[in-house]
């Protein structure tokens, strides 16, 4: 199984910027292992839920008069208590991984994780009744060999459970899988949706909570260095900005590896999976969309504020349903007991110390990253920087390619034209500079001047610029004379010449040139503009990859409409479905297989009109 490093690195000799065929076969790569290969195959990294519970700030609880508590006791009575919920994360980085989530997958983990944690858990319980027998045996014994009892004094209180940590036995991880949203995303609103999800799952929506003084400002010019030296650039100021600007774009400020950023979760909700009947309807008790608390209101802290980046949620965990609930309820009981213990610890039965302050509990939710989820976090921010801009660019040239008109005379225009203007000249100028000579001697006269150089006459290129480019386009100019001897032809500008000899050019070589026509429609062609047909493959790939989504829609989505409808009203007409239709049946499985697709939002105009001409085409979701 290749990660999505492997993959990447793959596809680096591919001419994606020429050709289309290598383009589709690098999204059918990420498309193969977006949704053709199993989420428990993919790597995951441990992480953790930490519950904190402490006193409310408004009520304090205070020891009872004339008792002195052991700082242990002391902050076990009033101090915080932290549970921690060990969690198997899966990384939505990519705009693929993102655009799938948990779509169409089983949130579990796999059987080797399972095995592995049970085997740390079965070498942690032994290690911990060793080091329980290890101390019985290093007990003090009294001078008459009778074993010294525990003592039930301060020094005795040292052997309970440490404060702040969780005294239950440690659980098996949970699974889940954590997005990170870019901070023009977040800023836009982020909003989850069931999709295709098979379980009821929980989501979080976490932010990274600084302390103030992080705003200042040689603080940041200090983190920004810091930044740079870990990225690896070098001391000049662009190094540093190009280097900081790899991972920027998801991690500002180095939130990663700062020891002052906490993970805090905002506010959590839940999603449920869609009815099997419908994927729209469902019972009021389901919920199907799932966004922080407060993003509906215009809240301070959701504003769209582009310094106050911190406060909207860019990280996004999905796991279990109710484990945030069950972690929080267990760590408040387990927080209650730890009290109740070290109150009892005073001897007096006084209850005042856990007791009268239950109400006043403030609980604070945060997740721990690992070394390991943070590195693979950084390293998808940098693909996505070095490898996703430059592929949606690609796509995107490709797509407004596909979209515009172009003359129907066999030129190929699938290099674009920086590539165009940097080629260098090739031996099939001079071919045509002899056939055009051949053809036109009236152009040319055999007989040249004495100390006359005879510059080549080159025939007219469209399209192209650069120095291969004759004139411009727009140039009603025929000819430029050098000395009498023609030295530039005018642009091949399609029309109609009276002249026998522009005529006879016309006919051996399809180039109509015409100054009347030139000076009037400069642009005008005897060929009707052609618009290359629609790919349905580049279409169904991008929208299930969640790329160039704008260019996408923008371009293909009214072309599609206006075919498929012209295609349902011809089939409404015509008796047999098969015969003279422009859309292959090919094309109309995949399109079908689209809009059935419940992990993608595909508008109900689009999806009615592809079923109704799948439905009498006789064709289903089964080749």
């Amino acid at each position: 199984m290749k990660s999505v490093f492997e993959i990447a690195r793959s596809h680096i000799t591919l001419p994606v910027s020429r050709e289309m065929n290598a383009l589709r076969r690098v999204l059918r790569d990420w498309h193969h292992y977006t949704e053709k290969l199993e989420l428990q195959k993919k790597t995951t990294h441990p992480a953790a839920l930490c519950v904190t519970v402490h006193p409310s700030r408004n009520s304090t609880a205070s020891p009872p008069q004339g008792v002195s508590l052991h700082p242990s006791l002391r902050v076990a009575a009033g101090g915080a208590y932290t549970r921690r919920v060990p969690l198997q994360l899966w990384t939505a980085v990519l705009p693929w991984e993102v655009q799938r989530g948990l779509s169409m997958s089983e949130l579990r983990l796999s059987s080797t994780l399972m095995d592995a944690s049970d085997s740390k858990q079965e070498a942690k319980k032994e290690n911990e009744n060793c080091r329980y027998a290890r101390e019985m045996q290093e007990e003090e014994e009294d001078p008459f060999g009778v074993v010294t009892a525990p003592s039930k004094s301060t020094n005795g209180a040292m052997r309970t459970p440490p404060c702040g940590t969780n005294a239950a036995a440690v659980t098996a991880p949970f699974p889940g899988m954590l997005f990170v949203m870019d901070v023009d995303s977040a800023a836009q609103g982020v909003s989850f949706w069931s999709g295709a999800i098979t379980q009821p799952i929980d989501v979080a929506f976490i932010s990274p909570i600084e302390p103030a003084v992080t705003n200042s400002r040689s603080f940041q010019e200090l983190r920004q260095r810091q930044l740079a030296a870990v990225e690896g650039g070098g001391r000049s100021g662009v190094d540093e900005k190009r280097a900081v600007h790899n991972i920027a774009r998801f991690f500002p400020d180095g939130e990663l590896d700062s020891p002052t950023v906490t993970f805090a979760v905002q506010s959590y909700s839940h999603l449920d999976p869609f009815p099997r009947c419908d994927k729209t309807g469902g019972t009021r008790r389901r919920q199907h969309l799932a966004q922080p608390a407060g993003a509906d209101r215009r809240d301070a802290a959701f504003a769209a504020d582009g310094d106050d980046h911190n406060n909207r949620p860019r990280y996004v965990l999905e796991t279990t349903r109710y484990l945030i609930r069950d972690s929080v309820e267990t760590a408040l009981q387990e927080c209650r007991q730890q009290r109740a213990t070290a109150a009892g610890a005073l001897g007096g039965g006084n209850k005042s110390v856990h007791e009268g302050n239950e109400e006043g509990m403030e609980v604070i939710i945060t997740l721990e990253l690992s070394d390991g989820l943070k590195e693979e976090l950084r390293e998808k921010a940098r693909l996505y920087t070095n490898y996703v801009m430059p592929l949606e660019e690609h796509i995107a040239y490709h797509i407004r390619h596909q979209n515009s008109s172009v003359v129907g005379d066999g030129n190929n225009d699938d290099v674009p034209r920086r590539e165009m203007g940097a080629e260098g000249k090739t031996g099939d100028d001079h071919a045509l500079v002899s056939t055009f000579a051949a053809a036109s001697p009236s152009f040319c006269s055999p007989a040249t001047p004495v100390g006359v150089t005879r510059g080549p006459i080159h025939p007219s290129r469209p399209n192209t610029t650069g120095r291969h480019s004759v004139m411009l386009l727009r140039s009603p100019k025929l000819a430029e004379e050098h000395e009498d001897v023609p030295s530039h032809l005018v642009p091949s500008v399609k029309g109609r010449h009276e002249a026998p000899v522009l005529q006879q050019v016309e006919r051996e070589h399809g180039q109509l040139i015409s100054a009347r026509a030139l000076a009037r429609y400069p642009n005008t062609s005897s060929h009707m503009p052609v618009i290359p047909p629609i790919d349905y493959e580049l279409f169904d790939l991008c929208l299930r990859l969640g790329l160039c989504r704008q260019d996408t829609i923008y371009y293909f989505y009214g072309r599609i409409m206006r075919a498929w409808q012209k295609e349902l009203h011809r089939l409404r007409k015509s008796c047999d479905g098969k015969s003279n239709s422009e859309i292959p049946d090919a094309d109309v499985r995949r399109m079908f297989l689209l809009v059935r697709d419940s992990s993608l939002q595909v508008p109900e105009e689009l999806s009615a009109c592809v079923e109704a001409v799948a439905r009498r085409r006789n064709i289903t979701e089964k080749a």
